[in-house]
């Protein structure tokens, strides 16, 4: 009877080692990790792609906002536009600039709502060391046109001296007014006011 009972023990053990081999063919890393392991190995694996639930932002480092990856030019000077590669886009940085809204009604104190309409005027101008810059002083039709004409000059006189102040030659920089004499819009409405208040840039070669 016992020797029954041995036996009987014996094929058990037997059959559950070869379970156990089985299992730790099957999955042999499985063996010896705990739950807890497991789930933590998982946990650092997600965070390899994300901080504190984050996705990882691709590097920009000159932040015109082509990946570096992506970027031929990584090291643009800043407030440069760019073309898809990331390098400097010649065509846009030498459209006329349009900028309305930099006076108050009747002011000639620049307001810097956004200063870096300016600062990439003077980007612009640094990167070109050859261009030279006429800005025209714009107003509405509101006031006695010689008033007007006297306001326009002063505010482009104005945008004058913020880009000397951003490190530009003052003869490289041109100011001309001209009053309400070229509108670009009507002067019946507030918003077309506003936009006939405006300060033009356009960009000319020294050479």
């Amino acid at each position: 009877m016992m020797r029954t009972r041995f036996l009987q023990s014996a094929v058990l053990i037997l059959l559950c080692l070869s379970q156990l081999a089985l299992f730790a063919q099957s999955d042999p890393d499985s063996l010896g990790t705990s739950d807890s392991t497991r789930a933590a190995s998982a946990t650092e694996t997600a965070s390899d792609s994300t901080i504190s639930g984050q996705p990882i932002l691709p590097v920009d480092t000159d932040l015109d906002g082509v990946p570096d990856s992506l970027d031929l030019c990584p090291a643009t000077q800043a407030l440069l536009p760019v073309n898809a590669a990331g390098c400097p886009d010649t065509a846009a940085m030498l459209q006329t600039r349009v900028l309305a809204g930099l006076f108050p009604p009747g002011g000639t104190t620049l307001k810097y709502a956004d200063p870096l309409q300016l600062d990439s005027v003077a980007a612009v101008l640094l990167y070109f060391d050859s261009l030279t810059a006429i800005i025209y002083g714009h107003t509405d039709n509101i006031g006695i046109d010689e008033r007007n004409l006297r306001v326009s000059q002063e505010r482009a006189d104005a945008v004058q001296r913020y880009l000397v102040s951003r490190g530009i030659s003052e003869d490289r920089i041109f100011s001309i007014g001209k009053g309400e004499t070229e509108p670009i819009a009507s002067n019946r409405t507030r918003a077309g006011r506003r936009l006939n208040r405006r300060i033009e840039i356009q960009f000319r070669s020294q050479r």
